[in-house]
């Protein structure tokens, strides 16, 4: 019964859809049996034990919430592997911030679109890039050690600025650096 649904209105709906098709419900190890046309007390047995069901499953995601908690102050858990260096997640957005589509660069890198989409809201460097292309501005990737430039030439030719954390927006002229 736990298997079959993981809250007790889902059991009941999926319960009541399938006899509604004529379809014999049976839960072996329950010894119930539901056709459709099925009794108050066939009824009440289902809505207890999908209640124990719900509760069993719920103290199983809390232990398992604990054991991660113990296991990451021991030092041991540490959860999935990123999908991407560091250096790729750098690249994919100075990427995404010159404009490349974001289904080929999931296919370039060989993660999904919701994937990329995570990455580009995870990183600070994109949020930036995306604020100084809305404003119209040249785009740049801020990094520890300053801005690097994401379409240098064209933004020197549309006179755009460069951001860096420590000398703020500067214009971007031809041959200037961005450092």
């Amino acid at each position: 019964m736990d298997r079959l649904a993981r809250n007790l209105d889902d059991l009941r709906r999926l319960v009541r859809t399938l006899t509604g098709k004529g379809v014999r419900v049976e839960f072996v190890k329950e010894s119930l049996v539901f056709t459709g046309e099925d009794s108050p007390m066939a009824t009440l047995l289902l809505s207890v034990m999908g209640a124990f069901a719900e509760f069993e499953r719920a103290l199983i995601l809390e232990r398992q919430r604990e054991g991660i908690a113990a296991a990451k102050q021991r030092g041991v858990y540490t959860g999935r592997k990123p999908a991407l260096t560091p250096d790729q997640a750098r690249d994919l957005a100075e990427r995404a911030a010159a404009g490349a589509r974001k289904s080929d660069l999931a296919r370039e890198f060989g993660i999904s679109r919701e994937t990329v989409y995570s990455y580009l809201r995870a990183t600070p460097a994109a949020a930036v890039c995306r604020r100084r292309a809305r404003a119209g501005r040249s785009v740049g990737v801020v990094t520890a050690g300053g801005a690097e430039e994401v379409g240098r030439d064209s933004a020197a030719d549309a006179g755009g600025t460069v951001h860096s954390p420590s000398k703020g927006n500067q214009p971007l002229m031809e041959g200037s650096s961005a450092q």
